[in-house]
This record gives C-alpha cells, structure tokens and sequence, in this order.
C-alpha cells in the first residue's frame, strides 16, 4: 500500500510546500512521527499531514507554551539569535515576558 512508503522529510517538505527546516524540527521534536534510518529522518507523508493537522489545530494557548519552551532552550543553550525570535514570537502572541538571572546560594 502506498501509505506505508517512508520517504525523507526533504521530499515530504516538497510535496506539502512547505520550508524543510520546519519539517525537520517538528520532527525533532516528536511533533511528527517518523524514523531515525542510519541517521536519516523518514516518515509517511500521510501521517505528517494528519500530524500537522492537529498542531494547525491547537489553542493559542498550547502555541504559546510551545514558544515558550523554545525560549527557555535558546536561553538555556546562549542561543541569542534563538532567544530574541522567540521572544518576538511570544510578545505577538501578546504574551509578555522577563528574564531574571539565577543566582547561587
């Protein structure tokens, strides 16, 4: 059956117009179910649609929490770059945040 068929995100990104690296870091993130094939990310292009489907079709909310996981990363990681995107993300979404830095003791 035709919807067995793994292929590369790549091709699924082609095939859905969408950008690769979305893809690739929704899959990264369980977002996406795929296969780890010898270091290659693989998965079925109707699961991904149904997939994106359903995070098309979560509250903003839930979007919200997401941007603001993907901050503590950035920040976790020094990724500055990383860091004031999702913030920008975040203060879109009307979502207001401040950082305090942690201290020992």
């Amino acid at each position: 059956m035709v919807s067995d068929i793994y292929i590369s995100l790549e091709l699924i990104a082609i095939k859905l117009k969408l950008p690769k690296k979305y893809i690739r870091q929704r899959a990264e993130v369980g977002d996406i179910p795929c296969l780890n094939v010898n270091g290659r990310l693989r998965a079925q292009e109707q699961s991904v649609r149904e997939a994106l489907s359903k995070l098309e079709n979560q509250t903003s909310e839930s979007g919200e929490i997401t941007l603001f996981k993907n901050l503590c990363n950035a920040r976790k990681d020094e990724n500055i770059t990383g860091v004031l995107k999702s913030n920008h993300q975040l203060n879109k979404a009307g979502v207001s945040v401040q950082f305090a830095e942690a201290t020992d003791g």
